[in-house]
Parts: C-alpha cells; structure tokens; sequence
C-alpha cells in the first residue's frame, strides 16, 4: 500500500499550486504591476482597485490565482519575461480564470477528486481485506487513483484553453501583440520535455496541450497588426530593473544599468547596486539623478 500513499500524497500535491515561502513587497513594484495589469482587467469586467498584482520571492516560472482579489506573480517569472506582452499574457490567463469562474469550479473539481480517491482507498481496502489479498486492494486503490487524476486534468486542460482564449480576446480588443502569449506557450512547451522535478511549477499548473497550443496560435494569427505601449514598456522594464537590482550581483547590475530602457531606472537601479555595495554617497547621487528626470515620481522620493 506503500505506493498507493506515494500517489495520493503526490495527487494532493499537485492538484493546486504551492503557495512561496513569502512575499516581497514593494509599492513600485506593485505600482508597475497594476499599470501592465489595468487595461486588462477594465477589459474583462473587474475593477482594478480590487486585483491586486503581488510579488513572491521564489525564481521559478511560475503565477497563480487563490481568490478573485489576487494574483500571483514569482519573480522567476518577472525576471524571464523578455517583453511587457510577455508579462501581461500571464497576466491576463489569470485574469481570464477569474472573469471566468475557474476558481471555484477548480475546488469543486479537487474536492471531488478527493472524494472519488478516497473511496477508491476505501474499496481497495475492502476488496484487498475480503479476498485476503493486498495487492489486489492496492492495484485497485491505484486504479482509482490514476483515474481520478486524468478527470483531474481533463477540467484543468479545458480552462487552460478557455483562460487562453479568453486572455487573447482581451489583447485583440485592447491592441496587445498576442505573440507574447507564443513566447509564454514556446516555453512552458520546452518544459514538458523536462522531468518532472526539473520543471517549472507553472508548466505542471498549467499543463500544456496540443489542442491549446493550436487554438492559441490559430487566433494569435488572425490578429490585427499593433503598435507596442510605451507605458507597458517602461513599467515592464521598470519592474525588472529593481528586481534584479535586489537579487542579481551588484556588479553586474552596475554593468547592466546602462543599457536600461530609460535613464530614470539606469540612475535607479545603480543606486540600488551602489547601496548593496555599501557605497551610500554614490547611491544618494545615483537616486538623486532618477528624482532630476522624474520630479513629481513619488517612488523616488528619499
């Protein structure tokens, strides 16, 4: 019975998305995340002062929603976004599991894959007991189990394509280059040929299909040509810049800082690096540069 426990505990385990061990907060960071966030969740129907965008301190590519007041980013995943789009397409597949009601269906659908694996302990248990023959009972309990998985996963794959569908409808209305869902889709689709434990968490929460694929670049395709946000573009940037100004080596952020989408977050994250380095003078200089170009910036405030 040893492995019908392994696989329950597993199916347990993977059935929602591990909460981090904690939260970096950070009102820029937030404020940056609400900007890329704003137009999509106006465009799905929810304000935007109720969703709040949160950081959480773990480097995996991952993002999840537990209520419809938060989503979850990790800053893995921040950090491994190569365009605002990239962002706002994990963004706005979160978004779509909210306007769409997954939440709540997903923890009916867990609870009766509960229920339905509990039973099947039960009956393999019965069963093993009535013929004096465990590894009947066990066979059966694994049965059960594999089965209550795949139903598990047949819920999961269809709101992974319908939040997909969703999420691309709202960049066709709002004017946002869906090749940045592509890019999201490319990766987690490298993923699936990594073994388990060297996957990100997202692409096991996510689970990947052709049929999702497919549909995701079928509309991507039939997209209007559009014109990148500036907006998007800088608090994208912005984020990233002090992000790994916090968790990369300063000396590198030091190297990297001159090549910054603008010279607000070049002065910001070299005052960043500057102060982790013990330089505090240089770094008040550095902050003071940002304030020079961006006077009326309440986040550069000393």
């Amino acid at each position: 019975m040893i492995k019908t426990f392994v696989m329950l505990i597993t199916l347990f385990a993977t059935a929602l998305p591990a909460l981090a061990t904690s939260l970096l907060r950070d009102a820029d960071i937030e404020h940056a995340f609400s900007e890329l966030a704003r137009p999509i969740l106006q465009v799905a129907g929810l304000r935007p002062d109720q969703v709040k965008i949160m950081l959480v301190d773990d480097d995996s590519f991952n993002a999840f929603v537990i209520d419809r007041h938060h989503i979850f980013l990790n800053s893995g995943l921040v950090l491994k976004t190569r365009s605002p789009e990239m962002l706002q397409s994990v963004i706005a597949h979160e978004v779509a599991h909210i306007a769409n009601g997954h939440i709540s269906r997903r923890m009916q659908n867990i609870q009766a894959t509960r229920n339905a694996v509990r039973f099947g302990v039960a009956l393999a248990l019965a069963t093993g007991g009535a013929n004096k023959n465990p590894e009947l009972g066990a066979g059966l309990a694994i049965g059960m189990s594999n089965s209550a998985q795949r139903v598990l996963n047949s819920h999961t794959q269809s709101e992974e394509i319908s939040a997909d569908q969703t999420a691309l409808r709202y960049f066709s209305k709002l004017g946002i280059d869906a090749n940045g869902t592509l890019q999201v889709l490319d990766y987690l689709s490298a993923q699936e040929y990594l073994a388990s434990d060297r996957q990100d968490p997202y692409a096991r929460t996510h689970p990947l299909s052709r049929d999702r694929l497919r549909s995701a670049k079928a509309q991507a395709q039939a997209q209007e040509p559009t014109t990148p946000d500036p907006n998007a573009r800088y608090w994208h940037a912005r984020a990233l810049a002090k992000i790994s100004a916090f968790s990369q080596n300063p000396d590198q952020i030091l190297k990297k800082s001159k090549t910054a989408v603008s010279q607000d977050i070049s002065h910001m994250q070299r005052a960043i690096a500057l102060s982790r380095r013990g330089k505090l003078p240089q770094a008040l200089k550095a902050i003071e540069k940002a304030q020079a170009l961006r006077p009326n910036d309440p986040f550069f405030k000393t």
